[in-house]
């Protein structure tokens, strides 16, 4: 007896819907978080007032760049993700 063919979509019924919607939201959070400590290193050296902290926190504005980046990308890709859905939450 030959196996049945392998799905190439997935169901659309309650439990389906409910894990994409938690993967769309943790991805909107993990998103604010990398955004949020990204400009945090950003902006951290034009607070501090001692000149040896600001030399420190200034190696990290790359660090900072990249962390607003990839969070910037994560949110992009939850509000994609949520356009393109073809239930609405």
């Amino acid at each position: 007896m030959p196996l049945p063919n392998v799905p190439t979509r997935r169901p659309n019924n309650p439990q389906t819907r409910l894990a994409d919607k938690q993967a769309s939201n943790l991805l909107l959070i993990l998103g604010l978080v990398f955004a949020f400590f990204g400009l945090g290193a950003l902006l951290l050296p034009a607070i501090v007032h001692i000149p040896e902290m600001r030399d420190l926190l200034d190696t990290f504005s790359t660090a900072g760049w990249v962390m607003l980046v990839l969070g910037g990308a994560l949110i992009a890709l939850q509000v994609w993700l949520r356009m393109r859905a073809p239930v609405k939450w």
